[in-house]
């Protein structure tokens, strides 16, 4: 018996045959979202979004209850806590490590018990010592070269593109191109 497909059959099975062959590129592409290494054990247990992220030996410092407003191919940021203080967390400059794509800058900003703004930066994969290395800083990161905070919407150095930092007002920024590479806020409320 021949077997003759009406137009309606043909082209629901021709969407079919479509939409199967869209589940390859959508997989690859969420294979490919960076992700962060939120625990202490060094190369291990790449995450996306995790609720909490451990640094350095016995897991302190820490930063836990995270709520996630974004994660992007380039940056993510979320709100949480760092012990009893309400902390932003911003995460930039993409890496690869093997075939995993990695945030390897993260950016803690929060207020101190004596009111002063704190910012953490943390940079991954070293190989000696912690597996993230602090660069503590108060009030802002990165400086210009004049030693100023940035603003959001100011033109950012080629060397910090992609970077995730502080700006003067307190408020998590990328630097990443928008008609050339500026400053860009990050909203970190979920």
């Amino acid at each position: 018996m021949i077997s003759v497909k009406t137009p309606t059959a043909l082209v629901a099975s021709t969407l079919v045959v479509s939409l199967l062959a869209l589940v390859p590129m959508s997989v690859a592409s969420a294979a490919t979202t960076p992700k962060v290494y939120a625990s202490d054990d060094g190369w291990q247990h790449p995450a996306r979004d995790p609720a909490a992220i451990y640094i350095g030996n016995g897991s302190a410092p820490y930063a836990s209850g995270l709520s996630w407003s974004s994660w992007t191919g380039t940056y993510a940021a979320a709100q949480g806590s760092r012990g009893h203080h309400h902390a932003n967390v911003g995460l930039g400059l993409v890496k690869t490590h093997g075939s995993t794509r990695y945030f390897s800058e993260m950016v803690w900003n929060y207020k101190a018990n004596n009111g002063k703004n704190v910012v953490y930066v943390w940079r991954t994969g070293h190989n000696t010592g912690d597996f993230y290395q602090a660069v503590f800083t108060h009030g802002c990161y990165p400086l210009s070269n004049e030693g100023t905070c940035y603003q959001p919407g100011e033109f950012c150095r080629s060397s910090d593109d992609l970077l995730a930092g502080v700006a003067g007002d307190q408020k998590l920024i990328v630097c990443e191109n928008n008609n050339g590479l500026r400053w860009e806020p990050i909203s970190a409320a979920p």
